[in-house]
């Protein structure tokens, strides 16, 4: 094994000078964007079950269904449920990763579900092809459906929802007919 040569005392010329300032200018410009995509999924793992977090809890809590989100994630929400155990279920895609199935169980999003996305990275559909109103794998579309008590809510039930934060009972019988 060879020692590394001794310090010689040579300063840097101002070609290797300039060199290192812009790649450190051009690290500076263009590392948030390399960071961007390659963040972990907005899951977390807590008390046993995965628990959506960030851009995804955002766009559950707030986004009306079919409504694509504004954030870096571009998360679809798709169809609200009242599931068997009286907790509320949204199917959910994302542009840069899973689509999938979550419910709301003691203040947090739970997500039962996760399948791989068939929507490219770039938001347009697979191979020139997508079914109307269904942008979600079929393995959610199932889960949905065993979870699924009577029929998808209405607008306006899902908008009184997210307004009062999810605490549905008696705002869906405040506004049933």
């Amino acid at each position: 094994m060879t020692s590394p040569a001794p310090y010689n005392g040579r300063r840097w010329t101002w070609r290797e000078t300039s060199a290192v300032a812009a790649a450190l200018f051009t690290g500076i410009l263009i590392g948030p964007d390399v960071l961007k995509l390659s963040q972990p999924l907005p899951l977390i793992q807590e008390g046993g079950r995965v628990v959506a977090t960030g851009a995804l809890d955002a766009a559950l809590d707030r986004a009306s269904t079919g409504v694509v989100g504004k954030d870096a994630a571009g998360t679809l929400v798709g169809v609200t449920v009242r599931s068997s155990n009286g907790s509320y279920c949204r199917s959910f895609a994302t542009l840069r990763g899973p689509a999938g199935l979550a419910c709301r169980e003691r203040g947090d999003w739970v997500v039962e579900v996760l399948a791989r996305n068939p929507r490219p990275r770039d938001g347009s559909a697979p191979d020139n092809y997508r079914q109307a109103g269904v942008p979600f794998p079929e393995t959610i579309r199932l889960a949905l459906i065993n979870r699924q008590v009577g029929a998808p809510l209405t607008r306006e039930e899902e908008a009184a929802l997210i307004a009062s934060r999810w605490h549905g009972e008696s705002v869906l019988k405040a506004t049933a007919p």
